[in-house]
C-alpha cells in the first residue's frame, strides 16, 4: 500500500517539475520577446518591470494574450462609431470590466463585452447613435459590445461596486495591464 501510494506521490511530483519547467521556458521566451519591444520603444520601462514581475510565465502569456484580445475587440467596437470626436473621446473614457475578463481568463466563449465610461460627460452622445440594437436604463448594446450606462466612474471605484468579486477587474484598452 506505502509503496503504491509512494508512486502516486513521485508522479504528482513529476508532473509538477514539467509544469514549473514550461511555466520558467514560458517566462524566459516572453521575457526575450519584452526585453525586445522595451529596446525598441514599444513598452516603457514600468510596464516591463510590471509585467516580468508580478505573474508566473504561464499566467504572464495569459494575461497578456487577454489584453490583446480586449484591444481588438475595443478596435472592433470603435469602427462602428462613425463620428471621429466621439471615437476619440471614447479612447480615454471606456474600459472593460466584469464577466468578459473573467470568461477570458477561463478559457470560456465570452458573451459580451461590458464598457464602462470613466464619466456621464458621453452618455447622451452615445445613446444618439443609431447602432444600437437594443437600449435600456442599464446599457446600451450593439452585437455583443454593451456599453453600461446605468454605473459610471473611474475603475476602481466602477468595479468595487459588482456583486461578484470574480467579476471585480478591468482593463484599460492599450495599458496591457488588468487590475
Amino acid at each position: 500500500m506505502k509503496e503504491h501510494n509512494l508512486e502516486v506521490v513521485l508522479e504528482a511530483l513529476a508532473e509538477t517539475i514539467s509544469s514549473l519547467k514550461l511555466d520558467i521556458y514560458i517566462r524566459d521566451m516572453r521575457i526575450e520577446e519584452l526585453e525586445k519591444k522595451l529596446s525598441e520603444g514599444k513598452i516603457s520601462l514600468e510596464e516591463f518591470t510590471t509585467l516580468i514581475s508580478r505573474k508566473s510565465g504561464r499566467e504572464l502569456l495569459n494575461e497578456l494574450e487577454i489584453c490583446k484580445h480586449l484591444d481588438q475587440a475595443f478596435d472592433d467596437f470603435l469602427k462602428k462609431i462613425e463620428n471621429a470626436d466621439l471615437r476619440d473621446a471614447l479612447k480615454e473614457s471606456l474600459y472593460f470590466a466584469g464577466g468578459c475578463i473573467y470568461c477570458l481568463r477561463n478559457d470560456k466563449d465570452v458573451k459580451d463585452y461590458d464598457m464602462f465610461l470613466k464619466d456621464d460627460e458621453l452618455i447622451e452622445d452615445l445613446k444618439r447613435l443609431s447602432i444600437w440594437s437594443f437600449t435600456s436604463d442599464y446599457a446600451l448594446t450593439c452585437g455583443k459590445f454593451q456599453v453600461v450606462t446605468k454605473y459610471f466612474g473611474v475603475p476602481d471605484y466602477c468595479v468595487g461596486q459588482f456583486d461578484f468579486k470574480h467579476n471585480m477587474h478591468y482593463y484599460i484598452p492599450g495599458t496591457k495591464k488588468i487590475l
